[in-house]
């Protein structure tokens, strides 16, 4: 009785993982050397070669910075 029930979990994880192969996506394998069994593959936003909002947001960075370097600027001289 008790192998029936093993081999039915089995069956039902092998068809849960088959489902879900179908509908979304699955692990790559685990990295070398990795103590796990999986590893999903990640996909970032800012790999592609979009340069041209990349370069907005250095600029609203670099601005950023300059407001604040002249604000720290006057609040020392005010302190002086």
């Amino acid at each position: 009785m008790s192998t029936a029930a093993d081999n039915g979990l089995k069956y039902a994880v092998i068809t849960a993982g088959a489902d879900r192969a179908a509908t979304g996506g699955m692990a790559d394998g685990a990295p070398a050397g990795a103590a796990g069994a999986t590893a999903y593959s990640v996909e970032i936003a800012g790999v592609d070669s979009d340069g041209a909002s990349s370069v907005r947001r250095g600029l609203a960075a670099l601005a950023l910075f300059a407001g604040g370097a002249a604000l720290s600027g006057v609040t020392r001289r005010r302190r002086a």
